[in-house]
C-alpha cells in the first residue's frame, strides 16, 4: 500500500485486502469508499477466523 509520495508499505503476512474502491474518475468524482483490510487468525495451522479492520 502507498502511505505517501514514494513511500510504500506492505501489509503484515496475516493481513489481506478485502475491498478496494473504484477510482474516483470511474465514479464521476463521487467520494471514495474505504479500503477494507482483513486480519487472518490461524490456529494449529488452520484459518480460524478473518476479521475486517
Amino acid at each position: 500500500m502507498v502511505t505517501g509520495r514514494d513511500r510504500i508499505k506492505t501489509l503484515p503476512w496475516n493481513h489481506l485486502l478485502l475491498h478496494v474502491p473504484v477510482a474516483a474518475k470511474a465514479r464521476g468524482g463521487a467520494r471514495a469508499d474505504e479500503v477494507v483490510i482483513g486480519e487472518l487468525d490461524f490456529r494449529q495451522r488452520e484459518l480460524h477466523q478473518m476479521a475486517p479492520m
